[in-house]
């Protein structure tokens, strides 16, 4: 069974990805639970904009996103984490192995 909140439900469904794509013998994903998943490293789901902070906006604005271009403002971080795109040994932000809003979800 694999369970992770924030980055590490990002991880989970990683895991759990790259097993039914290159199993390993005797490992078997009973199960997934995830919080909040970080699932998303390119910030292009709509989220980044639907859910942008707006005081007195409702439940549906989200407090981590407060600059004007949310997806704008997390991008620095991700390239210092993957590399900017064009760089050597940089990772696509949109790879399913790290973006698993990016994979194909069936057979999990």
């Amino acid at each position: 069974f694999l369970a992770g909140d924030s980055a590490g439900g990002g991880l989970a469904l990683a895991l759990a990805l790259r097993l039914r794509d290159e199993p390993v013998e005797g490992a078997v994903v009973a199960g997934i639970t995830v919080v909040s998943p970080e699932t998303d490293l390119s910030c292009s789901g709509e989220s980044y904009k639907t859910r942008r902070w707006i005081d007195g906006g409702g439940p549906t604005c989200d407090p981590m996103f407060r600059d004007e271009d949310p997806a704008e403002a997390s991008m620095g971080q991700i390239y210092r984490l993957l590399g900017k795109p064009g760089e050597s040994n940089s990772f696509r932000t949109d790879d399913p192995s790290i973006s698993p809003l990016h994979a194909e979800l069936h057979g999990l």
